[in-house]
């Protein structure tokens, strides 16, 4: 299981915004394009509007929606993936946004950024494992849970050890470490490297 740093990461993908998905057709297309000129199999919708999470009935719409545009590009031999931010954790009752949104959507599988998972009230290493079947790669970003704030790796709320512990057993392909606002974009990606080294045998 690679641990990469957001630079120079070989784990390529290529991302469509929310309302890309309007025009299954056409946005397949598109993403054969950029998939070809990427040399990647993967694309990946990186946003979907607040509002779309905030009944069943508008995650259901949304499930089917990205269903069909995963059918679209899978004619072209593509695999659709979906990144989450905070948003999505939405209390349905028994449930929450994103769990439905994981339940009902065919045919995608979800990138689950760990921090922003934590942000939105669920617990990540918890989360990964009840959706283990569903997950491809994980963004392992450490945030102040409470303020939705970045913070330098292994300093705020995620529990590190437990996603990758999480991510190992699900045999998840690749953590990729992510800071969107680091203070230090040189240093911080080499101080997670060390970090994560701990608990990933050395395959930083």
């Amino acid at each position: 299981m690679p641990a990469r740093g957001s630079r120079g990461s070989n784990s390529a993908r290529t991302g469509t915004p929310t309302r890309s998905t309007r025009n299954s057709s056409n946005t397949a297309s598109r993403c054969r394009a950029a998939a070809e000129d990427f040399a990647t199999g993967d694309v990946v919708v990186m946003w979907i509007d607040p509002e779309h999470f905030e009944t069943r009935e508008r995650v259901e719409a949304t499930a089917e929606r990205l269903t069909d545009l995963a059918d679209r590009v899978a004619e072209h031999g593509l695999q659709l993936n979906y990144h989450n931010h905070a948003h999505e954790f939405t209390d349905l009752g028994e449930t929450t946004g994103y769990e439905l949104l994981v339940e009902e959507a065919e045919g995608v599988k979800f990138e689950l950024d760990a921090g922003w998972a934590g942000t939105g009230g669920a617990t990540p290493a918890a989360l990964l494992r009840d959706i283990a079947d569903h997950v491809t790669l994980v963004h392992i970003k450490d945030m102040n849970f409470e303020t939705g704030e970045f913070v330098t790796f292994g300093e705020g709320d995620l529990d590190v050890e437990g996603v990758v512990s999480a991510a190992r057993d699900a045999d998840v392909e690749w953590l990729l470490f992510e800071n969107d606002e680091p203070t230090d974009p040189v240093a911080e990606p080499a101080h997670a490297s060390v970090t994560l080294d701990r608990y990933t045998d050395h395959y930083c």
